[in-house]
């Protein structure tokens, strides 16, 4: 067993500030995997310039998003995560941590990452928003993780 009960002080609300699903070292390959899973395994929403498409694979996504802004949500129990697709060797999963007022919403995430994190075949970071980019010091600062190995939410206590 997790630390999935202590959900309240995982998703703190801040004024706003995001918290994001990091996952590191992953291929436009990974990319594919998880559009694959999330949208056979949860309702999504992709969008181009704010316009609702069809969700596209992710090269096409990447070619698209050279000349518009592209959105993807995948729809949890009474709120979204969403991801701008920055990067193409991190994946990055934003969510509002005052709508994960719930056990249950927390528990949609944490069995987001979970699925994500067996399919990909590495760890998962919950992490409070930020400019830092070094997988190591994001690590350190992370609030949760899930390993694909343990298949469980392990949570660090950042509040000293």
């Amino acid at each position: 067993m997790g630390d999935e009960h202590r959900y309240r002080e995982i998703f703190v609300p801040d004024s706003g500030a995001l918290l994001d699903l990091r996952i590191f070292d992953v291929t436009p390959n990974d990319w594919q995997a998880l559009l694959s899973f999330l949208s056979s395994n949860y309702v999504v929403n992709y969008s181009e310039d704010g316009d609702p498409r069809p969700l596209p694979d992710y090269a096409t996504i990447k070619q698209v998003q050279k000349r518009k802004s592209v959105s993807f949500e995948v729809l949890l129990p009474g709120f979204a995560v969403c991801s701008y697709f920055f990067l193409d060797d991190e994946i990055e999963l934003d969510l509002l941590p005052e709508d994960v007022d719930s056990k249950e919403k927390a528990d949609a995430v944490f069995t987001l990452m979970k699925g994500i994190a067996v399919l990909l075949h590495r760890k998962v970071l919950l992490v409070e928003e930020t400019s830092i980019t070094d997988p190591e010091e994001l690590r350190k600062i992370a609030v949760c993780e899930c390993d694909p190995v343990r298949q469980e939410i392990r949570y660090f206590d950042t509040h000293g």
